[in-house]
């Protein structure tokens, strides 16, 4: 004669075929912790696009579209870490110039916090082709740092 396991325990469970719907029903709930996991900003990953290093603050950041359009909107996406590897607070600011001609954007960005981290730069427009320097602005005096990524545009 078989023992039986007490009355509430996994055993019980899992002899009265109960513990298969306990194991399926955590399922989802363990695969929504694992997202939410992979939805923190920081540290940087591959897909935030362009890593940035500076003393610290670190960026990545990516154009919307790729490649960047000659004459059109096109908008940065931007995950900004601290140097312990949490999301940077801000402020940020981004502007772009073309070192070569001396001049910059006709337009001035808006720059959307999204929290964690994470910032959409609206309203970027390079008006022509050529060797473009976009350059970020992170945190407030006298701590403000400056990065800067060279992009040729086509």
């Amino acid at each position: 004669m078989r023992s039986r396991a007490p009355q509430g325990t996994r055993a019980s469970l899992r002899a009265s075929g109960r513990g298969a719907a306990v194991v399926r029903a955590g399922l989802p709930a363990l695969a929504l912790i694992v997202v939410a996991a992979s939805a923190l900003a920081c540290p940087l990953q591959p897909a935030d696009g362009e890593p940035i290093a500076g003393d610290g603050v670190s960026l990545a950041w990516r154009a919307e579209p790729e490649p960047i359009p000659v004459g059109q909107h096109f908008r940065l996406l931007v995950v900004a870490c601290t140097a312990a590897g949490g999301p940077f607070p801000g402020p940020i600011a981004v502007d772009a110039l073309m070192p070569v001609h001396r001049h910059g954007m006709n337009y001035r960005p808006s720059i959307v916090d999204g929290g964690d981290g994470r910032f959409a730069v609206e309203g970027m427009l390079f008006h022509m082709p050529g060797h473009w320097q976009i350059v970020f602005e992170a945190g407030a005096s006298p701590a403000r740092q400056r990065l800067a990524a060279d992009v040729n545009v086509e």
